[in-house]
């Protein structure tokens, strides 16, 4: 992040009489936050009105519940908060054991890997998925070793503010695109052909702005231009919505969270190794944050991926049981062995038409909300499991988003660009919401921001 971006949000944290910023959301109080998700009085909210927030089929066992479509945590299935609520297991046991080696299986195959014909190893770790960009550091980088990170927003800045912990300060170059837009390939071909860089970062969806960085084509130019940088990619809002194949695009780490497009709660660090980040991992002698070790959690994944019990530190094992079941769900069968995969791509038939339908219904929403502007320029930068919208002049986003939540039961996130917060709100569309009822969900984010934000008449100033 440069100076005048840490600049501009130390001031939005200070502004409005010096209270606090809540830290999720740079531009609201504590007192607005607060008054966002404050739920409406049992005498102002039909009960009729709450369940027509619950998707039929998929989420009818639950409570009704406003709807949570912010850029994850995503909602769930009853299947996989069912999961959540088996009885202890022993995580030696038979039993988890089985359900983990499942887990690691299917992971496999969600990020497009041949264990075969190009090793690697997915792992799962407790954690969010920040802590995959600690993983990634701590084993690989030297001090004197050079970074280079493609920024698009905060999200991809921040993990670039994570790699300079690993490395001699200076030696972090940040490609920064300007707001709503990728860096483009010839910018990045020129840095790679001025340094010798240990490591490109990339963020594939950046959930400050909504924009896809396209990583075949990066990970194409990274090859031809310099072949020795090993490419890492932050997927946490993309995995499970975007296409990415690890083997056939050459990528040497990958890492996600459960909390969004895996449709799982929040809690687990995915991520996945070549065997070229593992192997020079391993052969790295410095010393290293013990929990985040690879070389003492690699033996711990292949085990139970081979269905042998086996120990480094607890794993969460109801969250592990819910990704479980999440996968069988986005694969169509309960066995890793039964799905169905495309041969070219080696991703499974059954995701490939879920990147479809995520894209379909992306398109669909945005045609139903083009009165609003989006903070991605271009239409071939813009994810598929979020957009990012600028509200009208004047909105207040407290307002809004409190007269969302109340109205229509619907919880939707503020901006947390440091250049424009306060000026758009963020919507999240992956997982079954999506994927369910016919999208029923995205389409009563779309009918309520065609009520409330008409574009001439500004129902939510203050």
């Amino acid at each position: 992040m440069s100076p005048n971006q840490r600049l501009s949000l130390l001031q939005g944290h200070l502004q409005r009489n010096t209270e606090p910023r809540a830290p999720e959301f740079p531009c609201l109080s504590p007192a607005e936050r607060n008054s966002y998700f404050e739920s409406r009085s049992a005498e102002s909210v039909t009960m009729n009105n709450l369940l027509a927030t619950v998707t039929p089929a998929i989420k009818s066992n639950q409570p009704p519940h406003k709807l949570v479509m912010i850029p994850g945590p995503v909602e769930f299935s009853d299947k996989v908060l069912e999961a959540m609520a088996q009885p202890p297991q022993a995580h030696t046991g038979p039993e988890f054991v089985g359900v983990f080696s499942e887990v690691l299986k299917k992971l496999r195959l969600l990020f497009g890997n041949n264990q075969k014909t190009h090793g690697g190893q997915p792992v799962v770790l407790s954690g969010s998925g920040t802590l995959g960009w600690d993983v990634l550091g701590a084993n690989l980088l030297q001090p004197e070793e050079k970074v280079l990170c493609i920024s698009t927003g905060f999200f991809s800045n921040s993990f670039a503010e994570c790699m300079s912990n690993y490395v001699n300060d200076g030696n972090v170059t940040t490609l920064e695109a300007a707001v709503g837009a990728s860096v483009p390939l010839h910018e990045i071909k020129k840095e790679l052909e001025l340094l010798n860089y240990k490591l490109i970062t990339l963020t594939h969806t950046d959930t400050s702005t909504g924009v896809l960085t396209n990583i075949e084509q990066v990970a194409q130019l990274v090859r031809q231009v310099s072949p020795e940088t090993l490419i890492a990619v932050d997927a946490v809002c993309s995995a499970g919505v975007e296409e990415i194949q690890v083997d056939n695009w050459g990528l040497d780490f990958v890492l996600t969270a459960s909390q969004k497009a895996m449709s799982t709660p929040a809690g687990l660090s995915i991520m996945f190794l070549s065997q070229r980040y593992i192997d020079q991992s391993v052969a790295q002698k410095k010393k290293k944050p013990f929990y985040v070790l690879i070389h003492k959690w690699l033996p711990i994944m292949k085990n139970y991926e081979n269905g042998i019990a086996s120990y480094f530190a607890t794993p969460s094992s109801q969250l592990v049981g819910a990704l479980n079941t999440s996968l069988s769900e986005i694969f169509g069968v309960e066995n890793a062995k039964d799905v169905k995969i495309d041969s070219k791509s080696k991703l499974p038939l059954e995701l490939i038409k879920r990147f479809q339908t995520h894209q379909q219904v992306a398109k669909e929403f945005r045609q139903q909300v083009a009165h609003l502007e989006s903070v991605c320029l271009s239409k071939a930068d813009m994810c598929n499991g979020m957009t990012a919208l600028y509200v009208p002049q004047g909105t207040q986003i407290a307002s809004l988003l409190g007269k969302l939540s109340k109205d229509y039961n619907v919880n939707l996130a503020g901006g947390i660009h440091p250049q424009i917060a306060g000026r758009y709100i963020r919507i999240g569309h992956m997982g079954v919401s999506v994927t369910g009822n016919n999208a029923a969900d995205v389409k009563v984010v779309a009918t309520a921001l065609q009520k409330e934000l008409t574009g001439d008449e500004l129902v939510a100033k203050s």
